[in-house]
């Protein structure tokens, strides 16, 4: 007389592919949420630092004429208080990049760039 309480080899190897497809689409899904967490972190930082570079170049139009392209670094938004020290992620300070404002001369209005 055969045991029915036991599982076959059939069973448990479906069982255990349904639970490996699972898994990884759970995976997959939760990659794609933390990376579009941090996209969006830093989309978030670079307006910010535009926004207080703005303010910085309206408070010193006079020392820096925009009738051709300028910069202003990170660490001089900072330490002329326009702005908080940036961060990433991890805690890195992101005091090395500069921001240039220039006259874009089909629209006749300022654009502003990180680099």
């Amino acid at each position: 007389m055969k045991n029915k309480n036991a599982f076959t080899i059939i069973e448990l190897l479906v069982t255990f592919v349904i639970i490996t497809l699972v898994g990884g689409i759970g995976i997959s899904s939760f990659n794609n949420i933390f990376s579009g967490v941090d996209k969006n972190y830093y989309q978030k930082l670079e307006q910010s630092l535009l926004l207080s570079e703005n303010d910085y170049f309206e408070s010193h139009r006079e020392e820096l004429p925009i009738k051709w392209t300028n910069k202003v670094s990170i660490a001089n938004l900072v330490t002329d208080k326009y702005m908080k020290p940036l961060k990433d992620k991890k805690e890195n300070l992101c005091d090395e990049r500069d921001v240039y404002i220039y006259l874009n001369e089909e629209t006749k209005a300022y654009d502003y760039e990180v680099s």
